[in-house]
């Protein structure tokens, strides 16, 4: 989602042109690691606990 935001937002994916392929891969790494980590948490805390301060707010 963060790709098309930028794509529609900056008119271009967020990839520098002359960028180090070092810190292209790291910033890979990192995007992969917080997907990760996203799906874990709904994983154990399932939708509802993601969600509970929503649902709890509106009723």
């Amino acid at each position: 989602m963060f790709f098309v935001w930028c794509y529609v937002d900056a008119g271009g994916l967020p990839i520098p042109r002359h960028g180090d392929p070092l810190v292209l891969r790291l910033a890979a790494a990192l995007v992969v690691v917080g997907q990760i980590l996203v799906i874990a948490t709904f994983h154990q805390l399932g939708r509802i606990g993601v969600f509970f301060c929503l649902e709890a707010a509106t009723g």
